[in-house]
């Protein structure tokens, strides 16, 4: 780590080296310890970025040369300012407490893939909790002071970390390191019990497990023998990833009902769900097709995806998940519905008051698993019920859901001017920044409402703002085709619904 900190601060003198995880805290199991090495370089955030563009070639230098260090070594590269704003923030909550929001994470001049990759996971303690300084100045960078909800919102993003850890984990469990990780799937929804029930904090994995014999002794029978398995890992034991797989499952339904007790008091926002007829979908990914070992039996059940990723990320509609039945408490039926679709509708298996949606990569990004406080839409969906219920607080509230929705597409429409050859993609982002637009502007009525769909946001679209009927209609027309085989929308279309999409208030403003 020494070394490799050396060479990427060649040139730049100023920058610091850090080294997180288990590393960091001075409890590695070596041998199979990732090393987590953060290099934080002097920078505004706004300038040319020069600074972490070296550090980044150099790192893209070192890793060609020697291609065992992009498997040993995990670089991230901040700018300080970067950093420091994003480390006690979100990408569910970030710019939400702002005078004007509209700060956005995914587009924009200021985005950074490091520091998305920190705000979708913030862990739980905070980032830097875990940092050690290598080398370079002593930047204080402190930890994140948050509030309730904001550790609710970071304890979630690192569940959701840990359900794709385990995917993986069902794909191949043969893997080096998969003791570890079996551990690694007990002991952190354990910690994560504690600190959002007592806020209590825990230090290293053992420490944790026997902590939480205190804490939850129902599960004592499991976390001894975590506890047993974490004292015996540099003899490469085998691991056991059924039995530590149910309890993840089980650990992670105890947090999302915590979670749900300490909302029980809050507030709630019912909002109308428009549209979501499996006939009016459109599918540019394609429906059901099996690409992976599945039962021959009839497709399921198509039900519109909109969850927060689906409003506040700039995507095409129409996203879709298909609830098939399978115990994600068992690894070879998870590993089999993360492999039977490339893409197109998400199989989703439900249990416990979860909603797990087995992926790796990033088809799983922000929606590994959910429960009825962090994608109340879906839950809304497959119950076959007509309004949502969001519960009122920071960042899962359906209004800032819908803020974080105009926000990033409001970065997306000032980056992307309509091109000279629209596409359909172009287009079915534009459908989205329309429904997060009407979404925000529906809380001035007497009613919230989300549309669903393409079609139920064309439509609604076509009734709500002033002279855009026959720009929504034809979208929607041109869309449908390019969904079902890919035909390219006429360019007078795309041009027209994306000046009615900019003329909508939210984005006007």
């Amino acid at each position: 780590m020494r070394a490799c900190s050396a060479y990427l601060r060649a040139g730049e003198p100023r920058s610091t080296a850090y080294v997180g995880g288990s590393v960091g805290t001075g409890r590695p199991v070596y041998g199979l310890s990732d090393l987590d090495l953060a290099v934080v370089v002097p920078g505004d955030g706004k300038a040319s970025r020069a600074s972490s563009a070296r550090v980044r070639r150099r790192w893209d230098r070192l890793t060609r040369a020697l291609p065992l260090m992009a498997d040993v070594v995990d670089c991230c590269v901040y700018e300080d300012a970067h950093l420091r704003d994003a480390l006690a923030d979100s990408t569910i909550t970030y710019g939400l407490d702002r005078p004007s929001p509209g700060a956005a994470v995914y587009h924009g001049p200021a985005t950074d893939e490091d520091k998305m990759r920190l705000l979708e996971r913030p862990e739980l303690y905070g980032a830097t909790a875990a940092w050690r300084r290598v080398a370079g100045p002593d930047r204080r960078l402190g930890d994140p002071v948050r509030d309730a909800q904001r550790r609710r919102i970071a304890a979630w993003l690192e569940l959701q970390f840990l359900w794709r850890l385990a995917v993986e984990l069902c794909l191949d469990p043969g893997r080096p390191g998969a003791a570890s990780m079996c551990v690694k799937l007990v002991a952190e929804p354990a910690r994560m019990s504690m600190w959002l029930s007592e806020g209590r904090r825990t230090g290293g994995r053992e420490q944790t497990l026997t902590d939480a014999l205190v804490h939850m002794p129902d599960e004592a029978p499991t976390l001894n023998r975590a506890l047993a398995l974490q004292r015996r890992l540099t003899a490469t034991p085998d691991p056991p990833l059924p039995e530590f797989l149910r309890a993840f499952l089980r650990l992670s339904s105890r947090i999302a009902g915590d979670i749900g007790a300490e909302l029980d008091g809050a507030g709630r926002t019912e909002v109308a769900l428009l549209g979501g007829d499996e006939p009016e979908l459109a599918l540019p990914h394609g429906g059901w097709e099996p690409t992976g070992p599945w039962p021959t039996s009839d497709a399921p059940r198509l039900l519109p995806l909109a969850d927060w990723r689906a409003v506040a990320y700039p995507t095409m509609p129409d996203e879709t998940f298909a609830p098939v039945a399978g115990d994600p408490g068992d690894p070879v039926q998870l590993a089999r519905a993360a492999l039977v679709m490339e893409k197109g509708p998400y199989p989703t298996l439900q249990a416990g008051g979860l909603l797990v949606r087995p992926f790796h990569g990033g088809r799983a990004r922000l929606r590994a698993v959910q429960c009825r406080a962090t994608d109340p839409v879906s839950f809304a969906v497959a119950g076959g019920r007509a309004t949502a219920s969001f519960p009122d607080v920071l960042g899962w509230s359906a209004l800032d859901t819908a803020r974080r929705g105009v926000a990033e597409h409001g970065a997306w429409l000032s980056q992307h001017p309509v091109p000279s050859e629209p596409s359909g993609e172009h287009l079915g982002v534009l459908i989205g920044a329309a429904r997060a637009a009407l979404f925000l502007e529906s809380f001035d009525g007497s009613r919230p409402q989300l549309p669903l769909t393409a079609a139920a946001t064309t439509r609604a679209l076509a009734d709500r703002a002033t002279g855009a009927r026959g720009p929504a209609e034809a979208a929607w027309e041109a869309y449908r085709n390019f969904a079902r085989d890919w035909t390219a929308p006429p360019d007078d279309t795309v041009i027209a619904l994306d000046e009615a999409v900019r003329a909508l208030p939210p984005y006007a403003r």
